[in-house]
């Protein structure tokens, strides 16, 4: 008498065990022969297929399987495996969930189903699933190093380091459990612990990319541009192909040069490597993640950055198809008459130079006409929430998106907005992957970050004529709009009061003080000999400088000045100061020294505004012409040079001169009203924004 169907299965389950797949085939088909509609055999089929590579055959075995007996057991888990491998995330979902509700202590299953969210992006649903893994098994190590890199992402890396430091105390030579304790430190700051714990796990596994690319990062961030090269070296070594390596290593610049032969070498070879991408097919599906930085630092050289801008845009074009996003609402022209729905998007809304230099005009558009949405990435606005009340307090709305590319992405196509506004593409990754996709039906940027996107999904580039140069349309792909005027609208300072005595700071009082108050990045080798003659012309001289972001930098610009300037003693490096004093020291300043080729634009605002000579030398670029068009709205060409010799020599007349920098302290504090609170340009802006709609309302349909 021939086996029946059962006997037949437990035979192929006893084969499957030892290994003989082939065998177990055998069985389960000769089962299913006998009895089509077992949901055993089709199950325990389906685990044959999918190990033989049938994934689309066992999927619908096992599906089938269950809607003949749906409590099945096992069924569900492990069709949600077979299913998150073919990309069905929606379903597999499903069936995770109904197997945790029938085994709500399975551990795999919580594990599976947590870590499908966290890959979604999903970070809150997955955190639930993971404290619910960790609640069943507290020694969970993947659950637990996962919980922390998902805290990380939610923007709570004060939660993570508790978490992480539970799993290093379990397993310390965990190479993925110190990467994500090294990125919890570096968002919380702590830029050297963080990269100790990342050294800690490339020396465990220098072959894992992951890790490669955040020493990588973090090196270049403390200024160990050697050190990174080889870590990207070694890693490229191992996976030539990776376009996160790639690309890191093409970008890859010392944030403080050691000369300026030094620094045209790490550009050419930028240049080089970047050329070099496009040859370069793979694949990336997160780049704000994987890859995690922008071409940020090239535009402080002064150069035109136009081809690398085009260049980087042409890569991720054909390897992350995914950023081509169009919503929804964009096939079709928003409807005339009805208020302009406009978003302004940036990560640095808050107390950054972009928050200052956009503030009056998010909060001064006509409320009767524009209907405004801020979106403030990565963490939100912080203590400036309330400059921004007049928003949600005329019809707007405030959105502080989940941290992620694709939710910020999702959040602003939710709003189906008429204008999206960039003002600072390119500072951080975020915006700029955002701006590959069309998220309303215009979509404009401006020079919070002065170069061009590169981008075919801009639609306009907003300047002005008094900081770009001749014929600026050569550097930017977007069409480029120019307003005859300064287009910024920013508050003048509130009166300093009695300002603190230079003593507070240390500075002697019979010193001529010139302060060059930018970020320590922007002083380019080009501006060595300027400094060099200042203080030989000048014996009373003393340059201040305020410390960098990382310790690094402030040693490094020391150690090229001692080379490259012969009284390098003469120039101090001021602790970083809390907000409250930055005011107190530009007045103890007796000239204030912009950058070059790269200017200032914040601190040029704040010291004009105490009436303070700010030298400049306007460079080739807008990015080292915004100080120069203040001064030339202000009608002040004294502290505007025309050469480095020209910088030293007008800085050392006025740092010599008491008298005439009283008498220019009046002019510059008259003509004030030049520069602040210029209203008109919210105005004019306000017209080109309905004058977009009105083109895009008038386009053909399709």
């Amino acid at each position: 008498m021939p086996p029946d169907s059962k006997q037949l299965i437990r035979q192929g389950a006893a084969h499957h065990r030892s290994g003989d797949l082939k065998a177990a085939k055998a069985d389960y088909l000769a089962a299913l022969e006998s009895a089509p509609g077992d949901a055993d055999a089709l199950h325990l089929l389906g685990q044959i297929l999918h190990a033989e590579g049938d994934l689309d055959t066992a999927i619908a075995h096992i599906s089938r399987a269950l809607e003949l007996v749906p409590a099945l057991a096992g069924a569900d888990y492990n069709l949600a495996v077979l299913l998150e491998q073919a990309g069905q995330t929606t379903r597999a979902e499903t069936h995770f969930k109904a197997h945790i509700e029938a085994h709500a202590d399975d551990t795999d299953a919580l594990f599976a189903l947590a870590r499908l969210l966290h890959h979604q992006g999903r970070r809150r649903d997955a955190e639930i699933y993971y404290r619910r893994l960790l609640a069943v098994d507290p020694t969970h190590a993947g659950g637990r190093i996962n919980l922390g890199a998902c805290l990380t992402e939610l923007d709570r890396p004060e939660d993570a380091v508790p978490e992480l430091a539970l799993a290093l105390e379990a397993a310390p030579g965990d190479a993925v459990a110190l990467n994500n304790m090294a990125m919890a430190n570096q968002a919380l700051g702590r830029n050297k612990a963080a990269h100790d714990f990342l050294d800690q796990a490339y020396r465990l596994q220098a072959d894992n990319p992951v890790i490669a690319a955040n020493l990588a990062r973090s090196g270049l961030r403390l200024g160990r541009y050697g050190d990174s090269l080889q870590v990207l070296e070694s890693a490229l070594d191992m996976a030539p192909s990776s376009g996160p390596l790639r690309v890191l290593n093409a970008l890859a610049l010392p944030f403080i040069a050691g000369s300026a032969a030094e620094l045209s070498q790490a550009r050419a070879r930028m240049e080089t490597e970047i050329g070099r991408l496009s040859e370069l097919d793979a694949p990336i599906s997160d780049p704000a993640s994987e890859v995690g930085v922008t071409n940020f630092q090239a535009v402080y050289h002064g150069l035109d950055d136009r081809p690398l801008q085009e260049a980087l845009a042409a890569f991720y074009g054909r390897n992350c198809p995914d950023l081509f996003f169009t919503a929804p609402h964009c096939r079709k022209p928003p409807a005339r008459g009805a208020k302009i729905k406009i978003g302004f998007v940036s990560a640095h809304l808050g107390s950054h130079t972009i928050g200052k230099l956009n503030r009056h005009l998010i909060c001064g558009l006509d409320p009767k006409k524009f209907e405004v949405h801020v979106f403030a990435l990565s963490g939100g606005l912080g203590a400036d929430a309330d400059a921004y009340r007049a928003v949600a307090d005329t019809g707007g709305a405030i959105h502080a998106p989940p941290p992620g590319f694709r939710e910020s992405r999702a959040a602003i196509a939710g709003a189906k907005l008429d204008i999206v506004y960039y003002p600072d593409i390119g500072m951080e990754p975020i915006t700029y992957f955002l701006a590959f996709a069309r998220l309303a039906p215009v979509q404009c940027v401006t020079w919070g970050h002065p170069v061009t996107t590169g981008l075919g999904a801009m639609d306009y580039y907003l300047s002005n004529k008094m900081a770009e140069p001749e014929n600026p349309e050569a550097h930017y792909t977007e069409p480029l709009i120019l307003s005859e005027r300064l287009d910024v609208c920013y508050g003048r300072p509130p009166p300093l009061g009695e300002p603190k005595p230079r003593a507070a700071f240390g500075i002697d009082d019979n010193r001529h003080l010139y302060l060059c108050a930018q970020s320590l990045f922007k002083v380019h080798p080009k501006m060595d000999a300027a400094l060099a003659a200042i203080l030989d012309r000048d014996p009373k001289a003393e340059i201040l400088l305020i410390d960098g972001q990382q310790e690094s930098w402030s040693a490094a610009l020391r150690k090229r000045f001692e080379t490259s300037i012969p009284e390098a003693s003469r120039i101090r490096f001021m602790p970083r100061l809390a907000g409250g004093d930055f005011p107190h020291l530009i007045a103890a300043a007796d000239v204030l020294l912009d950058t070059f080729p790269f200017c200032g634009g914040n601190t040029s605002f704040e010291a004009l505004a105490q009436g303070k000579p700010v030298v400049t030398w306007p460079g080739a670029y807008f990015g080292g012409r915004f100080t120069y068009a203040l001064l030339r709205q202000m009608g002040i060409s004294e502290t505007i040079a025309g050469d480095a010799d020209g910088y030293a020599r007008i800085a050392v007349r006025l740092g010599c001169g008491e008298d005439r920098r009283r008498q220019l302290k009046r002019s510059i504090l008259e003509r004030g009203d030049a520069i602040f609170e210029d209203r008109a340009i919210i105005a004019e802006r306000q017209t080109q924004f309905e004058e977009f709609i009105e083109t895009v309302c008038a386009e053909p349909a399709g």
